[in-house]
């Protein structure tokens, strides 16, 4: 391989390799953008920017202030430039993802949309148990339309598509309910999509998960733990203890050890809460956790009207009480999620639908999907402005929206309308 190309590499890797040191760039890469500067080699394979002769020290340096701008620069992208939607992964860099984001003033805006809603039903003696469900929704140029709905959820994970759900399994007397997920394009559909196993036979808990949340490749989990009876079932008697967790779509597809679950120590996200910087999450495996910052590990993700937050558990739930959260005040990094803003003013969306208690709106600003205590509302929109009723969707007072993935390149929302429809009508 010649040794520009393999220098030119490197630098593309570092500089879309996430967020820099030292206001966007560190020594390391310093160095690397001087060494390929000052390479030199057949003038026919020369970058344009070599063909000036001789560089200053000033020059190398505007160079790098410009890099660190285009780096670091907000704003808008021009023309058809796309921007991956988080789903960075330290060893590999960033790699392409089925809801990939970008903005083109040359076409009509075209959306693609994939949320999912989950409903608690009361069980036996206060007991819930909850199900899921999922939609895929499209708009062009025409008003928004359903496109396909199936039970469970279906998330865009990478350039897949993966069904999350939450299984039942028995050991022994006891039965387990716990949040598993599998690629659906390399597996069929199944109705458990849970891989349990313990190591020392079942522990002495019973073990239920809900899924609070479902984005980029995050899930935000509320695990219940309780003493079981003589015969499997909770032990009144006893209290139960819920907690908040969060952990990556990949590592449900993984088998889960049921004495890790019950404990706390399986691996999991850790938020990283710093003053001036968005809030993250990495693996509490990963060795080179971030200095200076506060790793919260009891975190998840709830709604606000109009944006996602990050709340931590102050205390565990009891039989009594749900756990106590406590708001985390910082933005959401757009590794967590990738698009949390309300394009239209709260008093225009009131204006038009009065019962509204909460809105999404596509980045590519043609759809707006508005929700009332019983009904989702999917409006077309133009200029930030709401234009007409594509169509509606009944909601349950027991339902809650858990995920809204959105796709906008016209590729991706073709592949969305094609691979998740169909998979969506299995």
């Amino acid at each position: 391989m010649d040794p520009m190309d393999s220098m030119d590499k490197k630098l593309k890797r570092d500089l879309s390799g996430g967020p820099l040191t030292r206001n966007g760039f560190d020594e390391r890469l310093e160095q690397r953008i001087r060494e390929r500067l000052d390479h030199r080699s057949a003038p026919a394979r020369r970058s344009w920017l070599l063909r000036f002769g001789g560089w200053s020290t000033g020059a190398v340096a505007m160079i790098i202030l410009i890099l660190a701008v285009i780096q670091l620069g907000g704003g808008q992208p021009a023309g058809n430039t796309e921007q991956v939607i988080a789903d960075y992964d330290q060893a590999e860099g960033n790699k392409e993802n089925a809801g990939t984001l970008s903005y083109s003033a040359e076409s009509p805006p075209q959306t693609a949309l994939l949320i999912a809603l989950r409903k608690d039903t009361a069980e036996r003696e206060g007991e819930e148990s909850s199900t899921y469900r999922t939609l895929l929704v499209t708009a062009g140029e025409n008003l928004p339309e359903k496109v396909a709905e199936d039970s469970g959820i279906l998330m865009p994970y990478r350039t897949n598509f993966w069904r999350v759900d939450v299984g039942r399994v028995d050991l022994g007397k006891i039965e387990y309910q716990v949040a598993g997920a599998y690629n659906a394009q390399t597996n069929k559909k199944t109705d458990n999509p849970v891989k349990l196993y313990s190591k020392s036979g079942a522990p002495g808990e019973i073990v239920r998960e809900r899924i609070d949340y479902v984005g980029n490749r995050y899930i935000a989990l509320t695990r219940e733990i309780a003493s079981p009876g003589a015969e499997g079932e909770h032990d009144k008697q006893q209290e139960k203890q819920e907690t908040v967790w969060v952990m990556e779509v990949s590592q449900l597809g993984q088998a889960r050890e049921l004495g890790s679950l019950a404990a706390g120590t399986e691996q999991h996200a850790v938020a990283s809460a710093s003053p001036d910087q968005p809030l993250a999450a990495f693996l509490s495996s990963r060795e080179d956790m971030p200095m200076g910052t506060e790793l919260i590990h009891n975190w998840t993700l709830t709604r606000k009207p109009g944006r996602w937050i990050a709340e931590r558990a102050l205390m565990p739930g009891t039989a009594a009480a749900e756990p106590l959260l406590q708001e985390i005040g910082q933005e959401l990094d757009t590794t967590i999620v990738q698009h949390n803003q309300l394009d239209i003013p709260w008093h225009d969306i009131r204006a038009v639908e009065p019962a509204a208690v909460d809105a999404y709106t596509s980045p590519a600003g043609n759809l707006a999907v508005i929700l009332t205590d019983r009904r989702l509302l999917f409006y077309g929109m133009e200029d930030q402005t709401l234009t007409s009723v594509g169509f509606e969707e009944a909601v349950g007072p027991d339902e809650t929206i858990i995920m809204v993935q959105w796709a906008i390149v016209p590729r991706y929302v073709e592949m969305w309308k094609e691979q998740a429809g169909s998979l969506l009508r299995e």
